[in-house]
């Protein structure tokens, strides 16, 4: 399994990014590594260098990157509508809990951030945790945190999404992630952490990766 994944959900305004901004710095200090994405609109244009890049794109290429002195910026065409599957394994195993800014229509846990200036509740949200809010939300069965309370929303994702995945295996063949009981998934472990031991000079793992790559059904 890759890390745990959250969404924070709201009407455009209604203070998700902001809530975001506070909320990583707070489970970094705890100790743990997170990483955001952002769900931006199909008519969304990045900007340049990023657009040079969809004229190798268009030329044939797989996926490009726009690197820059401070950043990597990775463009890769995604046929699904809701790629978090494909997100999460792009950015691997390294992080404690990865923390989307929208995809409302998912099924991830989903904390609702409102405010009545930024107009109605969302309607329909599917496995909502919680809503953020400064104000009489009309759900009286919801629950809900202030928008001032963001250790208290720290303290929920911990206990609840990031302890119980500190320790956790994936399997993804041909880009395709592979569902594992508990039976395959210890027995894997055991065997990685017994090869890895079994290899001098190598330090305690904190985090693995394994690739296999076979040329048969390679075009000639």
């Amino acid at each position: 399994m890759t890390a745990p994944i959250i969404a924070f959900v709201g009407r455009s305004e209604s203070g998700k990014t902001t809530f975001i901004e506070r909320l990583v710095p707070e489970l970094k200090s705890r100790g743990y590594k997170a990483a955001t994405v952002k769900h931006v609109p199909q008519h969304f244009h990045p900007a340049a260098p990023v657009r040079d890049t969809e004229r190798h794109l268009a030329a044939g290429a797989e996926a490009t990157i726009a690197a820059t002195p401070g950043a990597l910026i990775l463009t890769k065409p995604c046929s699904s509508e809701n790629p978090l599957d494909e997100i999460a394994r792009l950015l691997g195993d390294e992080y404690d809990i990865i923390i989307v800014e929208g995809f409302k229509n998912s099924g991830i846990p989903k904390f609702e951030i409102w405010r009545r200036d930024a107009g109605t509740p969302l309607e329909d949200i599917k496995s909502r945790v919680a809503v953020i809010t400064d104000d009489e939300y009309p759900d009286e069965s919801a629950r809900r945190f202030r928008l001032s309370e963001v250790r208290e929303v720290a303290d929920l994702i911990e206990k609840g999404y990031i302890l119980p995945n500190l320790d956790r295996i994936s399997l993804n063949v041909n880009g395709e992630s592979v569902a594992l009981s508990a039976f395959p998934r210890e027995f894997m472990t055991n065997i990685v952490n017994a090869l890895i031991a079994s290899l001098k000079g190598v330090p305690p793992v904190k985090w693995l990766e394994i690739r296999l790559r076979r040329s048969g059904n390679h075009p000639a």
